[in-house]
């Protein structure tokens, strides 16, 4: 079989992270490649998401996805986008 990759928005920094547990249940993503969205809980008792695609590389989602991350952090902070009579505008992301 192909081999899979992982990615994941997630910045730890220097910090390293020890995988505890995979959490039993994974979400499929209605797109193309149906990718997987899985759920690891690290031993500082955080659950961390990553995205799950096998044979291709996922670099250009991550960049996709930080695209979308700000564009959401722009509406969020543009007041014509932020009224209260409107509706919320948001890209829907994977996280």
């Amino acid at each position: 079989g192909k081999n899979g990759e992982l990615f994941s928005t997630i910045s730890l920094g220097d910090t390293r992270l020890i995988l505890v547990d995979f959490d039993e249940k994974l979400l499929v993503l209605h797109s193309l490649r149906l990718p997987k969205r899985i759920t690891i809980r690290g031993h500082d008792e955080n659950n961390y998401r990553f995205l799950v695609k096998a044979g291709e590389d996922i670099r250009q989602d991550q960049r996709i996805e930080a695209l979308f991350s700000i564009m959401n952090d722009l509406y969020h902070n543009d007041p014509n986008c932020n009224q209260s009579n409107s509706a919320h505008i948001a890209v829907r992301t994977y996280k």
